[in-house]
C-alpha cells in the first residue's frame, strides 16, 4: 500500500513529489477529467477492498474526498468518458468467498453521484480500460481471482444505464 504521489517532469527529466492522498492503497484505478485526477477503489493489504474516491486538484496540489463507490472494489479499472468517471471490474476474496466483479459504475463529478450501468460483457480484474470517446475497450485481465483465467481479449462495449 502506498500514499506516494509522483509526477514526471519530462522537461527537467526528474520525478517530483506532490501532495499525498489521504488513503494508502494498491490496485486502485484512476482517470483525468477536466484537469483533475480521480482515484477510486483499490485495496489495503490489511483492510481489503476500498470504495473511496479521491480527487486531486492539479492547480492547487491538494486532494479532496468525493462520494465513495457504492461497492468496494480492488483490482478494478477506470477511464474517463463524456466527462464522467467509469469504474469497472475488480476482484474480491476473503471470509465471504471470492470472485470477479461484473459491475460497471459511472461517477458524475458535477453532482457527486454514482450510478450503476450495464455489467461488463466479460467480468475480470487486473485489466486495463481506455475510451475513444464513444465506447470503452476492456483489455486483458483475468476472469478468475489471482492470475487464474488470464485473458488476452479486447472487448468494446457501449455504456448504458442499467435500466436500458
Amino acid at each position: 500500500d502506498s500514499k506516494r504521489h509522483l509526477v514526471l517532469d519530462s522537461a527537467g527529466k526528474k520525478w517530483l513529489t506532490l501532495a499525498p492522498p489521504a488513503y494508502a492503497r494498491n490496485s486502485a484505478a484512476g482517470a483525468a477529467i477536466d484537469g483533475n485526477l480521480f482515484v477510486v477503489g483499490g485495496r489495503g493489504v490489511k483492510s481489503g477492498n476500498m470504495a473511496q474516491l479521491e480527487v486531486y486538484d492539479t492547480k492547487e496540489d491538494r486532494w479532496r474526498e468525493a462520494s465513495p463507490m457504492p461497492q468496494a472494489q480492488g483490482g478494478l479499472a477506470a477511464a474517463a468518458l463524456d466527462g464522467h468517471l467509469i469504474a469497472l471490474g475488480g476482484e474480491y476474496f476473503g471470509s465471504n468467498g471470492y470472485g470477479v466483479y461484473s459491475e460497471v459504475w459511472r461517477y458524475e463529478p458535477q453532482v457527486d453521484y454514482w450510478s450503476m450501468l450495464s455489467p461488463m460483457p466479460t467480468p475480470r480484474h487486473g485489466l486495463g480500460v481506455v475510451s475513444d470517446g464513444l465506447a470503452l475497450y476492456a483489455i486483458g485481465g483475468a476472469t478468475e481471482v489471482a492470475a487464474q483465467g488470464t485473458s488476452a481479449s479486447i472487448e468494446r462495449f457501449i455504456i448504458k444505464q442499467k435500466s436500458e
